[in-house]
């Protein structure tokens, strides 16, 4: 079942896709996408994808058990990462140049790899933030698009304090 807002499974990823459970928390890791670890205090999410392993293996160690049972995984064929995503802006002050964040930065975003794929502004339930990353990385995984998961997510507006549901 795939809601009309552009975000399958919205309500429903954990259903659907498959998961892991880190510090009593489940995360999505569909397609090839193994969930990895949290960096930056906790503050990030980060995949690693195994093409062709993953699909049957969600944890770490299936893919080792997959490998063989070799020392480790193996170098990933991607990584991606779900962090905080704060702007900043260099700004001329009386004391040198000075960084400040912009406006209204991002509250978090998306990379795949090197390149950023979603961006998204607060408020959001990261229930349906995790809906959205769990279908990004399946379709990224099948060469598939999902530019209407991004742009469902980006509609959230920080400037009205309005969600996802009263946004659309």
């Amino acid at each position: 079942m795939t809601s009309t807002d552009g975000i399958p499974h919205r309500g429903d990823w954990e259903e659907h896709y498959p998961t892991e459970t880190a510090y009593g928390r489940t995360y999505p890791a569909p397609a090839d996408w193994v969930f990895s670890d949290f960096t930056q205090g906790g503050l990030s999410l980060s995949w690693r994808r195994y093409e062709d392993i993953g699909h049957d293996h969600t944890d770490d160690h299936d893919v080792v058990e997959a490998h063989g049972f070799s020392k480790d995984a193996g170098t990933p064929d991607e990584k991606a990462i779900l962090m905080p995503a704060l702007k900043y802006e260099y700004v001329e002050t009386d004391s040198g140049i000075e960084r400040h964040p912009v406006a209204d930065p991002p509250d978090r975003k998306l990379a795949i790899g090197s390149e950023t794929v979603l961006e998204v502004y607060q408020p959001f339930e990261e229930h349906e933030l995790l809906a959205a990353v769990a279908a990004i990385l399946e379709r990224h995984s099948n060469d598939e698009g999902y530019d209407e998961i991004v742009r469902a997510m980006e509609l959230v507006d920080p400037e009205n304090d309005q969600t996802l549901d009263e946004w659309l």
